[in-house]
């Protein structure tokens, strides 16, 4: 059995803005997809309401937040271990909303698949439509009570550390190991300045992929790209002997019947596969990525990641696929880098996606050697600030969006030799 546990840190159900029930979406994820374990986390909600009944319609509606449809309750109810729970006042039809323990006491199988409890932190600073708002969201992973976004400050970065506090008093206050993560930080359109991050070195997890997250729809400057925007990160933070961020990828989903998981916020589309010998537990899946002892991928896996701190040599082993070829990139940044930020005054179509962006040079996120091969070493030089490996496949992903890479890929963690 392998080491590497496939997990989901990113998911919403009909406790929120997800299209299907708890135990559907739990389903897909067990039975149809094989991961190893699932977190999830619907938007300031933690799902432990006994008595939650929510209506079932007739006719189906593309509206947000999703309406329960009587066709997709019907298929629901045919999967097995569902126990869907239905009830009739008048007319109407109903369908209780199960708790977090209950879908954990029913679904989870101890050391072979783990349902961890969570909670997304969806708030944001929006001083009107006219000027510039900015969405802020945030995965508590390991939590179970419920988030309240703050009243927003004066300005961003106010409102941003105001997130964080809640945040981290969630899990000063949780008695389980848990950890948070900044969620799509490029959505809806560089919404959170990489300074911002650099600023707070509590931050110690983000997405590098999100299934979900795509350019505001106007046509805007590219700017950055979420891996520059990572490495821009990385560099200002190792200079100021802050702690590195480590890079997840999520699917942020939110359909999960048979025809959608292949669309839009649907599954098996971004992931971590964490690193847990033995018997796997939460506490032990928590610890790992504690340490960065963990990949983000959408598509390619990993058979070894190997950092060798005597030599500091990072070596990468792809776990292949039939018929598919892969190239393995390692990205460093030099000590000597430019720190001046530069910024580029974006007056978008809406001003509400109005930004002032802090343009990554090219001396940030350097490739520093190429290999066509499955499997790559590279020995960190004296000047680099950290080394980190991308391993691309030539497979083509399933979408063509702005932030959602062309290729299936994987991302390591960054290694500073330290």
């Amino acid at each position: 059995m392998s080491n590497w546990k496939k997990g989901a840190l990113h998911t919403h159900t009909f406790w929120s803005d997800g299209k299907s029930l708890p135990e559907t979406a739990i389903h897909t994820y067990r039975e149809e997809l094989k991961f190893d374990f699932v977190c999830i986390t619907d938007h300031n909600i933690f799902p432990e309401e006994k008595n939650l009944w929510i209506p079932v319609i007739d006719q189906k509606f593309d509206l947000w937040p999703p309406l329960l449809y009587s066709g997709d309750i019907d298929r629901e109810k045919s999967l097995p271990n569902c126990n869907i729970e239905e009830k009739k006042v008048g007319v109407r039809r109903f369908v209780r909303l199960k708790t977090f323990d209950e879908i954990k006491e029913q679904w989870e199988i101890p050391g072979k698949f783990l349902l961890i409890g969570g909670c997304e932190l969806s708030g944001g600073h929006y001083p009107d439509m006219e000027h510039a708002c900015f969405d802020i969201h945030l995965n508590v992973i390991n939590c179970h009570k419920s988030l309240t976004p703050p009243e927003m400050k004066e300005n961003i970065k106010d409102t941003f550390q105001s997130h964080l506090e809640v945040c981290k008093e969630a899990i000063a206050s949780s008695e389980n190991d848990a950890i948070f993560m900044l969620n799509h930080p490029f959505w809806r359109y560089w919404d959170i300045d990489p300074v911002l991050v650099v600023e707070n070195p509590e931050i110690r997890f983000m997405e590098i992929c999100n299934d979900s997250a795509d350019q505001a729809s106007e046509p805007s400057p590219m700017v950055n790209t979420p891996e520059k925007y990572w490495d821009f990160i990385l560099a200002h933070r190792l200079v100021k002997n802050y702690p590195v961020v480590y890079a997840t990828a999520t699917d942020d989903a939110h359909n999960y019947a048979p025809g959608n998981i292949t669309a839009n916020c649907g599954c098996n589309h971004g992931w971590v596969m964490v690193n847990c010998p033995g018997e796997m537990s939460v506490e032990k899946l928590i610890s790992a990525m504690k340490s960065g002892d963990f990949y983000a991928s959408n598509g390619v896996y990993l058979d070894k990641i190997d950092f060798d701190r005597d030599t500091r040599t990072l070596h990468v082993k792809v776990d292949p696929e039939d018929g598919v070829k892969y190239r393995i990139d390692f990205i460093v940044t030099k000590k000597d880098f430019s720190k001046e930020i530069h910024r580029q005054n974006i007056q978008h179509i809406k001003p509400r996606f109005n930004r002032d962006i802090p343009v990554v040079g090219d001396d940030v996120g350097i490739t520093a050697l190429t290999v066509d091969a499955i499997d790559a070493q590279y020995t960190m030089a004296e000047d680099d600030l950290y080394v980190r490996a991308e391993i691309i496949s030539d497979r083509p992903a399933q979408f063509q969006r702005i932030f959602y890479p062309e290729y299936e890929k994987a991302w390591t963690q960054p290694f500073t030799g330290k």
